[in-house]
């Protein structure tokens, strides 16, 4: 789905932000959690946001990035090392031997180094051909971009969505709560709240399409953004975009997954993780743009 340049202002509103820490706070005081709770009404203070920014025109997937799509990409040699579509940073992630790394958490680890974490997990593999792909590093998902560029060799560079170009896709110019618009999420819309126990197949949840066709935008899988997570006001030229020192870096995802409750499905819900995070609700959409 094109779109065109246009004006935008990302995040929450302070009354939209106070709204969404209320919400956590009665999720939380329900629970009987009452430090949570407290804490909560907080955490979307990250959202708030007054300056308009521009966007320069781009496009983006109508849906994640499949098992089917990425098997093309293991199909390709995709995990060698040695190919140009992986970065320094990510290499030196492919080469470590996990065994002999001291220090290293249990979300650090990996299975395997050839394919995604969970590629052979019947419930979201590559059995589920049409399922979003997951257990997905940010190095893994910006590889298959660059994978993609060369492969296909037309006028476009494939790339992640910047998170304003994730967020505007999601909400429009009226700044839609959700992407369907302004009802709540529900069953029909979107697959969230672990009711169906895992991913779904893409195009499943046609009620939560955007008015600008984009599905899968809110629930199924968190999807990866290529900008780093910082306060907004939002600048694309203060770094957030660098692709330096990757490994000290905490990215934006977006979208919430079929594990979490509502609150993380708004469109203005931004969360971050390490570039080497593997998780089962985790994926990526791709963006489009013009090569210059």
């Amino acid at each position: 789905m094109a779109f065109t340049e246009a004006p935008f202002i990302i995040g929450s509103t302070p009354e939209e932000a106070a709204q969404a820490g209320k919400a956590y706070e009665q999720y939380y005081l329900q629970q009987g959690d009452t430090d949570t709770a407290n804490r909560a009404t907080k955490w979307p203070e990250d959202e708030i946001n007054t300056q308009p920014l521009t966007l320069a025109g781009f496009a983006l997937a109508r849906y994640p990035v499949t098992n089917a799509q990425y098997a093309h990409f293991i199909a390709a040699e995709g995990y060698n090392p040695d190919a140009p579509w992986w970065s320094a940073d990510a290499r030196v992630w492919l080469a470590r031997n996990d065994d002999e790394t001291p220090g290293l958490k249990s979300w650090q680890r990996r299975s395997t180094k050839v394919t995604p974490e969970f590629w052979e997990d019947r419930r979201v593999g590559k059995v589920r051909r049409n399922h979003p792909v997951v257990g997905i590093t940010w190095y893994e998902a910006q590889a298959f971009c660059a994978w993609l560029t060369q492969h296909l060799d037309d006028d476009f560079i494939y790339r992640l969505p910047s998170e304003a170009e994730w967020e505007f896709a999601a909400r429009g110019n009226m700044r839609r709560p959700y992407p369907w618009g302004t009802e709540e999420p529900n069953g029909e819309r979107a697959n969230f709240n672990a009711q169906y126990t895992g991913t779904s197949a893409v195009g499943c949840f046609p009620l939560g399409t955007t008015p600008e066709g984009l599905l899968e935008m809110a629930g199924n899988v968190w999807e990866w953004t290529r900008s780093v997570y910082q306060p907004y006001p939002y600048d694309p030229h203060d770094g957030r975009e660098s692709t330096e020192v990757i490994a000290q870096k905490r990215f934006t995802i977006r979208g919430g997954s079929w594990y979490d409750r509502s609150i993380p499905l708004r469109a203005a819900y931004r969360d971050l993780f390490n570039p080497v995070y593997r998780i089962v609700s985790l994926g990526f959409r791709l963006a489009r743009h013009h090569k210059v």
